[in-house]
């Protein structure tokens, strides 16, 4: 971060006045002559550094100091106090309420990281217990719903937008509209970027704003212009209501504390700075940490704000262990867990009072954050026994192997892991037990520091023994030098022991390679067979053991593993199920009979028709016509809709074989479109059954959106309603990540205990390409839903 160059000049003068034996004016001179000169070269205003050059100078009586300790002291303490005026505009910002509906309007210029930065908020209050939500209403910029659902799937965030509507304000009053239904504590509003001189682009800003009536509105501001952000800040406040500031791109330009003492300037309050590129480098803003933090000093607010983030009041046996003086592998495991859930780690020790930025170069938090997963694997492959444990039970050297096999981590590293939790149980055990400084401390405290870390009071520093206390049980954690090695080694900063990070996968061999690969896979398996049988014995002698496993051993679905989606529908929901009540296939499930005719394209080849065919046996009531060159498909749709049809099936082919097949329902459409694979006729199946007349079961799995809902019902209205059980036959559509499977089943029944199921074919594999509103028109059709490439950002995203 550019700003920490700053932060060392300013520390460096401030390390150098103290170095020197008698304080003058002279000297006092030359620290503020540094410190001007770091500010003017972050194009902080002339004007500003002036200003607070003279405060100092007024604050600072050398007449009146006695002692040159004193002097020091009060002379820094100016310093620090006139830096923070330099950057706090002396206002709070809004705040958004929990169990309230909050709307929040992005507004900025073009290129600034709005929506990133509306990604990042969204995510932040995620992380405070808030249901939020993202909407896109930027009509303006090519892909920019592209972006902001991108980065939303990334955090787990629900988003709203629309690729056909190009009125941002007709789309920001429906998102807003449709989270605040879902009772959305926070809706977060994107808007176009935009420019000072651009009259139309502020005009539409102000237009959304009386459409959705945010309660606060943000304004993202690029720190790279520096000095400029003051003219932009004035021009955005007098057109709309700014509430707060952000300021991007914190970590990559020299003109970031410009910028902010920019901002302060105009009285504008700022909220947060934009640190990174990665979505959880969003620091809140407050003018007395950001200068601690950035003089190496350590942000304690933050740190503290980022544990309670973590819930540790959850954890009371880990408190109640360490009031014991007993710190387990397991207590070692949920901390570094909580480590890692904190955010990336060069951002965490930055909060560390006395972490200066000289400390943090060598310090790599991509090797770090490697490690931590590394031991989390480690942990993975311990028994309960093991983890409850104080470590000694890995004196064992068929223990540790064995861990080492299941964790794929060497024994040399899992031993270092076990120094390290030694080194943390010999602090834990001078704090806890008896005669530890935890004991001074009554139950009701401990539980409290628990719940709220930042809630330390007087009472409660008292009965630890006051600051000398505080002081006594640092030294016994080895000084604040001791706890920072303590961590580097932990984190494998620069001081870190240095382990070799030798990986299988960098044999240049291949052959040796894969024999490496196959050993570990073998002593991975043979190590899970192990554990089978402990866990057999085990459950054996204790049959609640097995009892509680089974409980715990949910197996992962596509239902329970998916990401979050609002058009999930509910089974009571009342709304929906009127809606189906009065929609296209009302008619068929108020009884009326299905009559269905099926065609492919002109000329088919023997594939396609074998395949009809093959159809043909499947659907009750369908016929078959086949087609001439002379018939478009307009015509054929009206032809059914004279003879009475329900549904029309078109089968179209590439290259003489079955590619597509679209399912028209009549006389109102809608038309689904699917991309047709994996065919394998009845006779083609090993064992398969003869099929007969009877009208078969159907079954239709894991249909639960609206659009699956749809998809569903043009399937359902094929077959007739009442199948004919004595046919024993059942057809099954099968939904599993949207790819719709088709089988088709007769049932074999053994006694009257047991049956089975003998295939009769044929199978084939469907994914929806497009569903059009209304009969098939590839011109003006109005499509309600159209797959592209780009939404499949992750396999727990699924749209039926």
């Amino acid at each position: 971060m550019v700003l920490n160059e700053l932060g060392a000049r300013i520390n460096g003068a401030l390390q150098a006045l103290s170095k020197e034996p008698v304080i003058d004016e002279k000297a006092v001179d030359a620290l503020l002559r540094e410190i001007c000169g770091a500010l003017l070269e972050s194009d902080v205003n002339v004007l500003l550094v002036q200003k607070m050059r003279q405060n100092v100078k007024k604050r600072v009586n050398m007449d009146e100091l006695a002692s040159s300790a004193n002097k020091r002291k009060v002379i820094q303490t100016a310093v620090f106090d006139e830096l923070c005026s330099l950057v706090d505009p002396g206002v709070q910002p809004w705040k958004p309420q929990k169990g309230k509906q909050n709307v929040v309007m992005f507004v900025g210029l073009q290129g600034s990281g709005k929506t990133t930065s509306c990604t990042k908020l969204a995510a932040y209050y995620k992380r405070k217990g808030m249901k939020v939500g993202l909407v896109c209403a930027d009509t303006f910029r090519a892909g920019a719903f592209d972006q902001l659902k991108q980065n939303a799937s990334r955090v787990h965030i629900p988003y709203y937008g629309n690729y056909s509507e190009t009125d941002p304000v007709q789309i920001a009053m429906e998102g807003v509209a449709q989270f605040k239904k879902s009772k959305f504590d926070l809706i977060i509003v994107d808007t176009s970027g935009r420019h000072k001189q651009e009259v139309e682009l502020f005009a539409e800003m102000e237009q959304i704003a009386a459409a959705i009536k945010p309660n606060n509105t943000i304004f993202v501001m690029d720190g790279t212009i520096g000095q400029a952000a003051d003219a932009q800040a004035r021009a955005f406040k007098d057109s709309v209501d700014i509430g707060s500031i952000i300021i991007t791109k914190m970590d990559g330009h020299a003109k970031g504390g410009g910028a902010i003492s920019a901002v302060a300037a105009t009285g504008s309050p700022i909220e947060f700075i934009g640190t990174g590129e990665h979505m959880h480098d969003l620091d809140k803003f407050s003018a007395r940490p950001f200068v601690s933090k950035m003089l190496g000093m350590g942000d304690i607010a933050g740190l503290v704000d980022t544990v309670q983030d973590m819930h540790m009041e959850k954890n009371e046996d880990m408190m109640k262990n360490l009031a014991k003086g007993v710190f387990t592998l397991k207590d070692m495991r949920d901390q570094l867990q909580n480590i890692m859930n904190m955010g990336p780690l060069n951002k965490i020790m930055g909060m560390v009072p006395g972490m200066s930025p000289e400390m943090m170069q060598g310090f790599d938090a991509d090797e770090s954050t490697r490690r931590l997963r590394s031991y989390m694997s480690v942990f993975d492959s311990m028994t309960e026994a093991e983890l409850n444990s104080d470590g000694n039970m890995f004196d064992e050297q068929t223990r540790l192997r064995r861990v080492a096999c299941g964790s794929g981590v060497r024994p040399v590293e899992i031993q270092a892991l076990l120094y390290q939790h030694k080194q943390f149980g010999q602090i834990v055990k001078k704090m806890g037990g008896p005669k530890g400084m935890l004991s001074k401390m009554n139950p009701n405290a401990m539980q409290q520091m628990a719940k709220n870390p930042g809630a330390m009071n007087p009472n409660m520093l008292k009965q630890m023994g006051g600051m000398g206390g505080m002081q006594k049980m640092i030294q016994q954690m080895g000084g604040m030098g001791g706890v920072q090695n303590m961590m580097q080694q932990m984190m494998g900063g620069a001081a870190a022991q240095t382990m070799s990070d030798f990986s299988v996968s960098d044999i240049k061999n291949k052959a040796k390679r894969g024999q490496i690969f196959e050993k570990q896979r073998i002593a991975k398996g043979k190590a899970k067979r192990l554990r089978r049988q402990e866990i057999k014995k085990e459950e054996k002698d204790n049959p609640e053991l097995r009892e509680a496993r089974l409980r715990e051993n949910v197996p992962a679905t596509q239902e329970n593993t998916r990401e979050f989606d609002e058009a999930v529908v509910d089974e009571a929901d009342d709304e929906v199920a009127q809606d189906e009540g009065e929609d296209e296939f009302a008619a068929y499930f108020n009884g009326q009979a299905p009559k269905v005719l099926i065609t492919t394209t002109p000329n088919a080849g023997k594939h396609t028709i074998s395949f009809v065919k093959e159809l043909v046996s499947v659907v009750p009531n369908i016929e078959y016509v086949k087609r001439g060159k002379k018939f478009e498909l307009q015509q054929i749709i009206q032809f059914c809709k004279n003879r009475e049809y329900t549904d029309l099936v078109v089968v179209t082919e590439d290259h003489k074989e079955p590619t597509h097949l679209t399912l028209i329902h009549l006389p109102e459409g809608p038309t689904a479109h699917f991309r047709l694979t994996r065919i394998t006729g009845g006779k083609d199946i090993s064992g398969h059954g003869r099929a007969t007349s009877h009208f078969p079961e159907l079954i239709l799995n894991q249909f639960s959106t609206r659009l699956g809902h749809t998809v569903g019902r043009m399937f359902a209205a094929l077959f007739p309603q009442v199948p004919e059980f004595q046919g024993r036959q059942v057809a099954t559509f099968h939904n599993q990540r949207d790819f719709i499977f088709f089988r088709r089943h007769r049932y074999v029944f053994k006694n009257s205990k047991r049956v089975n199921l003998q295939e009769i074919g044929p199978r084939f594999t469907l994914k929806l390409r497009w569903l059009q509103k209304g009969l098939y028109d590839p011109q003006n059709g109005e499509y309600e839903w159209v797959y592209k490439a780009d939404l499949e950002t992750s396999r727990r995203r699924v749209f039926l």
